[in-house]
């Protein structure tokens, strides 16, 4: 006889995969388009650079015109519509897998930007929004001394070649 650890919640992790088999073998296979709610959503990257962040959508197939964003307290909103450019009967569709409506996004964004100063352009189907950060929000520079002790003198920050304050060496 072998001995074997019981886990009484194992069996939970097949209930969201069983769930999807039983509705796929009454309404057929299922996609993320025929799963779809109002809207889609799209990717995004937010990355963090020395003097601003910088967020990066990708939204092919939408125009300039057909965007729409909102900053909203720390939140950037990002809206979308596309059209379809002509019209099809359903039962003519061999494969149908583009999507046609609504998209959004709400991201949540670091605190201490300059919202007012955002800056968007739209290329190739990516919106590319700098946001430039406050200064009290820019990283700092300390220079440490050798030897010694601290708090012994009053430091004065000036500002770097790149922009940043930097503390003055000993």
């Amino acid at each position: 006889m072998t001995l074997s650890r019981w886990e009484p919640f194992s069996g939970l992790t097949s209930i969201p995969r069983d769930f999807d088999r039983w509705v796929e073998s009454r309404f057929g296979p299922l996609t993320r388009f025929n799963r779809e709610m109002d809207f889609q959503t799209f990717p995004v990257d937010i990355y963090d650079k020395n003097n601003e962040v910088v967020v990066k959508a990708s939204l092919p197939g939408i125009k300039a015109e057909d965007l729409e964003l909102n900053i909203l307290g720390d939140a950037l909103s990002i809206k979308a519509q596309t059209q379809d450019e002509e019209e099809i009967k359903d039962e003519d569709y061999v494969r149908r897998e583009r999507y046609f409506g609504y998209y959004q996004r709400l991201i949540n964004l670091p605190p201490n930007l300059k919202l007012d100063d955002a800056d968007a352009a739209f290329e190739d189907g990516v919106l590319t929004l700098r946001i430039p950060k406050r200064e009290e929000a820019r990283p700092r520079q300390i220079s440490v001394r050798p030897g010694g002790q601290a708090g012994s003198r009053t430091l004065e920050a000036k500002e770097s070649q790149h922009g940043q304050k930097t503390e003055p060496a000993a």
